[in-house]
């Protein structure tokens, strides 16, 4: 059984400046229950049930690959959930674990690094949200998007590597015959090279995929962290997202 290491809920990436709702409304409450006129709202911003709900907005001046700026997020009251970025429909499982997912997506000219961005279509899994100094945090992992076609990968012993480790494809050296029409290729234990899909073999020389004797499962990325304010009446989030090789976006969220 493969074990992940626990990760913080906050991220290995360094958070962004929050644009925080109390410093964009006047009257917020310090004790966390907004005073508005001569009535009091049941929000209670330093409760995680508060923040419970389906979000859906955008990123502020930003937009992903799609064109979209969309930003979904849904939270119960135990801060699990899941965070999805842009409008494009949600991806197929994958299914084939020789061929690298999502399908035609990665390759040897591609420009796209799997696991280092988030891809639109995947709902990357909330775990262990936070409210901190009334602001709700959160991460999700890049990587996370690869569990079931890791979860598909049979694992293979690195020769000549001590302490012993596994991957999900043969490690002695990969290669990439251009006259060959592109046809990507794998190093064995006896010096000969056999043809890999290069979407697979892209995603198998990282770390994406984590492995043991007898299984595989998504490594460890570097978390993408959230960090938003509820308003008064507990109907908006504004906050910020760290994006990978972007940097912090403001993101504006609605129940």
């Amino acid at each position: 059984m493969v074990r992940r290491r626990e990760k913080s809920v906050l991220g290995s990436t360094a958070l962004g400046v929050c644009a925080l709702a109390c410093g964009l409304a006047a009257g917020c409450a310090s004790s966390g229950t907004a005073n508005i006129g001569d009535g009091e709202l049941s929000v209670d911003k330093t409760e995680l049930s508060s923040y419970a709900a389906a979000w859906n907005g955008y990123v502020e001046a930003f937009s992903f690959p799609s064109g979209s700026d969309r930003v979904r997020v849904t939270l119960d009251e135990q801060g699990d959930g899941w965070l999805q970025i842009g409008d494009v429909e949600q991806l197929a499982a994958p299914t084939n674990p020789d061929v690298g997912w999502p399908e035609g997506v990665f390759g040897i000219r591609s420009e796209v690094t799997p696991g280092m961005d988030l891809m639109e279509g995947v709902r990357y899994p909330i775990t262990g949200a936070v409210v901190q100094q009334e602001r709700i945090r959160l991460s999700v992992d890049p990587y996370d998007a690869f569990k079931a076609w890791c979860e598909l990968q049979t694992s293979v012993l690195h020769q000549g590597e001590v302490p012993a480790r596994y991957g999900c494809s043969l490690n002695a050296g990969y290669g990439w015959n251009e006259e060959d029409g592109g046809v990507c290729t794998v190093g064995t234990d006896n010096g000969e090279s056999i043809p890999i899909d290069c979407g697979k073999a892209i995603i198998c020389a990282g770390s994406v995929c984590a492995c043991d004797e007898t299984a595989c499962t998504a490594g460890d990325g570097d978390s993408v962290p959230f960090d938003a304010a509820l308003d008064d009446d507990g109907q908006s989030l504004t906050g910020s997202i760290v994006l990978p090789d972007v940097g912090a976006r403001i993101v504006r969220l609605q129940r």
